[in-house]
């Protein structure tokens, strides 16, 4: 299996539901508001306590960054976090 592209991967999540993390739990409101060193350092330390699970896609440039969280179901599953504008997508 080929690695995605961050290109591709961009392209991917245009098919999936979206929505602000408080919408999913009012209780993560606070998680809005943290600093995008925070989400950075956050997505490190989740990447490298959980590699078979999450993948980290960068732009060329490293200016955007997208951590996925990959959980394997019959029908499959992706979520990831936007450190941009602090979106949770699912494509369940």
């Amino acid at each position: 299996m080929t690695k995605l592209s961050f290109q591709e991967f961009e392209e991917m999540i245009k098919m999936v539901f979206k929505c602000h993390i408080s919408d999913i739990d009012p209780q993560l409101k606070a998680l809005e508001n943290m600093s995008i060193q925070w989400y950075q350092g956050l997505g490190k330390v989740l990447v490298h306590k959980y590699p078979e699970s999450l993948r980290s896609f960068s732009s060329t440039d490293g200016i955007i960054q997208h951590y996925v969280s990959i959980k394997y179901t019959n029908n499959g599953r992706l979520t990831y976090g936007d450190n941009d504008d602090h979106h949770y997508g699912d494509d369940d």
